[in-house]
C-alpha cells in the first residue's frame, strides 16, 4: 500500500506530561493500543524484542485509553515502555490502526505499520535496522529489509 513509506505525521502527543511533536519521535516503535486490547502478549514480545535490538518503545493510546496503556507500559512494558498520550489522535488517524497495530519508525522519521498484530512475531531484525544510526545502510540484495511484504 501507498503507505509502507509514509513519514510521521505532524502535531504534538503527550509523553510523560510534556507535549512532544510526533516527528521528534524517531528510532523506535509505536505501538497503538487499542482500548480493551487484551494483547498483553504480543505487548510483552514487543518489549522484549525491542529490548534487544536496543530500540526504544511507546505505547500509545487515545485520551479514553490513558488508563490501559499507562498500566500496560507499567506490566507489559516491564518499565522500559513509555506511554503517550494521543490526545487528538494524530497517530490514529495517519495510521489507521486496526487491533494492536505498531508503526516502526526509521531515522528519517520514515515509518513501515503493521496493523492486527498477533503473538508469535519476530519483528527483531527490521527492529535492529532501526536502532542502526542515522547513517543510511543499504540492505543486502535479498535481504528482509529489501522485500516489503504488500500483503495486507
Amino acid at each position: 500500500s501507498a503507505d509502507g513509506r509514509a513519514l510521521l505525521p505532524d502535531g504534538t502527543v503527550t509523553v510523560g506530561g510534556t507535549s512532544t511533536p510526533v516527528r521528534g519521535l524517531v528510532r523506535v516503535v509505536l505501538a497503538l493500543v487499542p482500548a480493551r486490547c487484551h494483547c498483553d502478549t504480543a505487548l510483552q514480545q514487543l518489549t522484549a524484542q525491542a529490548a534487544r535490538a536496543r530500540v526504544r518503545v511507546y505505547f500509545v493510546g487515545t485520551a479514553n485509553a490513558m488508563t490501559d496503556v499507562t498500566q500496560l507500559a507499567r506490566t507489559d512494558g516491564r518499565g522500559t515502555a513509555v506511554a503517550i498520550k494521543d490526545a487528538e489522535n494524530v497517530l490514529g488517524s495517519a495510521y489507521h490502526p486496526a487491533g494492536l497495530t505498531i508503526v516502526l519508525v526509521r531515522a528519517d522519521a520514515s515509518t513501515t505499520v503493521q496493523r492486527n498484530l498477533n503473538s508469535g512475531f519476530q519483528l527483531e531484525d527490521q527492529l535492529r535496522s532501526l536502532g542502526s544510526g542515522a547513517r543510511s545502510v543499504s540492505p543486502e540484495p535479498g535481504s528482509a529489509a529489501s522485500a516489503i511484504p504488500s500483503a495486507a
